[in-house]
């Protein structure tokens, strides 16, 4: 995500399942289930496992390559509706590479 050092976040994505850790402490983020819809590059997460346990993040995405963006809500407010970091807007971008 903007602002954290590269690598600090470590996410493992299934066919059906996405959890996370932060590689620097080795904190779990959790684990969620994801929907995606090919057509308006949506993704909807919702937390399966603590720390977040029920609760829903609506987000965009796109694919180029072994480069994964991925812009989604905290809060589970609104879908962003363009690919750009808007903490403001309780907006995220994290942009991931396959290992």
């Amino acid at each position: 995500m903007p602002g954290d050092p590269p690598g600090s976040i470590e996410l493992t994505i299934t066919s059906d399942r996405i959890s996370g850790r932060n590689s620097r402490t080795g904190k779990s983020l959790g684990i969620g289930t994801y929907v995606i819809d090919p057509k308006s590059n949506a993704i909807d997460t919702r937390g399966i496992e603590n720390p977040v346990r029920g609760k829903k993040y609506w987000g965009l995405y796109s694919i180029q390559g072994n480069t994964l963006k991925w812009v989604s809500t905290s809060r589970g407010r609104k879908r962003p509706v363009d690919l750009m970091h808007r903490p403001e807007r309780d907006q995220f971008l994290m942009i991931l590479e396959r290992q």
